[in-house]
């Protein structure tokens, strides 16, 4: 099992650093949105204590993913480009919204995102999951 690279108090903080760049607060959703961002929520702060993402906010918010294979994916500021790059998925296509919106934010494109695999997938999954909440 790996250990905690940084403490669950920074990493903490570094997701409420995100949550509140996007002024996102759980009390202020419905139920659905609300535990998924309690969801989204928490896997960030695990993948941050174990170095697999760093959230730091510096002229706006800068959040790198570090895959299993060594690559970095950096994921830019999320924008109305981003948004319309998941075009005309169905309002049920959750998953192809994420990757579309995630796949323009890293600039690997929908396809790249789907090439990702496991705990990479899962937590580019989180992070999506919390921009299509925006």
């Amino acid at each position: 099992m790996m250990e905690n690279k940084i403490s669950k108090e920074t990493a903490e903080k570094q997701v409420a650093a995100l949550l509140d760049y996007y002024e996102l607060e759980a009390s202020a959703l419905n139920d659905d949105l609300s535990a998924a961002l309690d969801m989204s929520r928490d896997k960030l702060i695990r993948a941050v204590m174990k170095g697999r993402l760093e959230i730091v906010e510096e002229d706006g918010i800068k959040i790198t993913q570090h895959t299993r294979s060594g690559e970095r994916l950096e994921y830019s500021e999320l924008s109305g480009r981003s948004k319309i790059a998941m075009g005309k998925k169905s309002s049920g296509d959750n998953y192809g919204k994420i990757y579309a919106l995630c796949g323009h934010m890293t600039g690997l494109g929908e396809a790249g995102i789907c090439k990702l695999k496991g705990l990479d997938l899962s937590l580019c999954e989180a992070l999506g999951s919390i921009f299509l909440i925006v």
